[in-house]
């Protein structure tokens, strides 16, 4: 029979993302989204393991994190991602979880609840070297949490966000991306107004979305939501 807790070690197996983006201060904004576009292609087979995120390592040492959030922050600043490197806007001070304590869900969703980092939810898992071995996210969370776990909760109204950031179809993406960034949203409900105070939903523009934009280096002054 197999101890009790092996439900735990398999726990911390499953929710941590090992595919990861590695790249050293000095590199290329545009190098890196490239490279986390490959890594989104390399494992499409799962949601939890597109890259979001980009481990900085100096030295073998975790030193920065760069996320989408940083990357709308800059597209929102309008930087030329072919003439910044990644030191320039990596988020530092990271919160990171030793990966024994990625075992015991409670002490992860502690964490993420305990701490408004901009990193976060992209916990960083690391080793007793403090090297980093991969990432928790809340979908890498929710792949593993039990059905039980989800149904606590027995109403819509006690988990949704009530004050929906919304934009109309015909605001350009740079207008979005503001939005965005001045509300600290990784997205934004397209939305067209039917009565005063009423929205009719239309679409939603996401962080990745941005991010994909960037890539593709699309003006966004000139593109609309719709």
């Amino acid at each position: 029979m197999e101890p009790a807790n092996t439900s735990l070690s398999d726990f911390g197996n499953q929710c941590i993302q090992r595919h990861s983006v590695v790249v050293n201060p000095d590199a290329c904004l545009m190098d890196v989204l490239q490279m986390m576009s490959r890594v989104g292609e390399t494992v499409s087979n799962s949601n939890t393991l597109r890259a979001s995120c980009t481990f900085v390592l100096n030295n073998q040492q975790l030193v920065g994190l760069l996320t989408e959030r940083d990357l709308v922050r800059l597209a929102a600043q309008q930087r030329n991602l072919r003439t910044t490197k990644v030191s320039e806007v990596m988020t530092r001070n990271l919160i990171t979880c030793q990966e024994w304590e990625a075992q015991e869900p409670m002490k992860v969703l502690k964490l993420l609840r305990q701490h408004r980092i901009r990193h976060l939810p992209n916990l960083p898992i690391v080793n007793e070297q403090d090297q980093p071995v991969g990432l928790v996210t809340q979908s890498s969370l929710c792949s593993v949490l039990q059905p039980a776990d989800l149904l606590k909760c027995q109403y819509v109204r006690q988990v949704m966000a009530e004050n929906v950031i919304h934009a109309p179809p015909t605001d350009t993406v740079l207008e979005l991306i503001q939005l965005m960034d001045s509300h600290y949203l990784s997205c934004v409900v397209i939305g067209r107004a039917i009565t005063p105070g009423k929205m009719l939903p239309l679409g939603i523009v996401t962080e990745r979305d941005i991010v994909q934009f960037q890539l593709l280096e699309i003006n966004f002054r000139e593109l609309q939501a719709q």
